[in-house]
């Protein structure tokens, strides 16, 4: 084979190979969001248990449902700012929830509600009183850059854009747990709660679907060179061209 014809193989043969890895890293993130779709799935629907019985900041713990007996500590809200939903801005509602057996204190989210963000709309207050509440255990959103800080001691209720539960503790003077309670959508005190995974911008099935244009490109890739050889190959098999003698 010609040096010039075994260079576009290797050309051809290393851009298929980068075209099939891609392809195959879709599939791989695919297969993870599936799982963990499956597991928020799974987790969300079996029966409440003690939070007490549990390490919320665990990884395990992450989407089990709980319960947990206390009383709000209404007037400390955080207004976490920019959440969208259907195409609306809003702001989730956090609020710190005391065990009535004492110890760190649990943020709740209370879910969404339509407020613009220069001027937030202060939340309806939560229901006063020792009572029992139920959820799931998450993490707070949390964009990757943290812009703007989280003030000591009010003023209440605080709009963030982003939080955790070291800088809640901070504020609030007193020691938070590592998880938030997604409240469930049938307990009073709330707003919007339709609670569900997200998967960000690309779930599933947009990972599939990326995996077959990767794999359709390092087809089409390897059935260009092929027919560019085999025409190259007719070329060169053809006899020369015979010039005739010049008068």
């Amino acid at each position: 084979m010609p040096l010039r014809r075994l260079g576009w193989l290797l050309l051809t043969c290393a851009v298929a190979a980068v075209f099939v890895s891609l392809g195959c890293w879709q599939l791989r993130r695919a297969d993870e969001k599936s799982a963990w779709l499956a597991d928020w799935d799974a987790r969300s629907h079996r029966p409440a248990v003690d939070l007490a019985t549990l390490d919320p900041a665990a990884a395990g713990s992450r989407y089990r449902r709980v319960e947990l007996r206390g009383e709000y500590r209404a007037g400390h809200e955080f207004l976490l700012l920019n959440r969208m939903r259907d195409g609306r801005v809003g702001i989730e509602a956090y609020t710190p929830f005391v065990p009535a057996g004492g110890g760190d204190w649990l943020l709740v989210n209370r879910g969404w509600y339509e407020s613009p963000q220069a001027r937030p709309k202060t939340p309806d207050a939560p229901p006063a009183g020792v009572q029992t509440i139920r959820g799931l255990l998450a993490q707070p959103a949390n964009p990757g850059l943290r812009l703007g800080t989280i003030e000591v001691a009010g003023p209440w209720p605080q709009p963030v854009v982003w939080l955790d539960a070291p800088a809640a503790a901070h504020a609030l003077g007193h020691g938070v747990l590592g998880a938030v309670l997604l409240l469930d959508a049938g307990l009073p005190g709330g707003f919007v709660r339709d609670w569900h995974p997200d998967p960000g911008e690309f779930g599933p099935e947009r990972h599939r679907g990326y995996a077959l244009q990767w794999f359709a490109l390092a087809a089409t890739v390897v059935c260009t060179w092929i027919v560019l050889s085999r025409r190259q190959r007719r070329r060169d098999s053809l006899p020369e061209a015979r010039t005739s003698p010049s008068a």
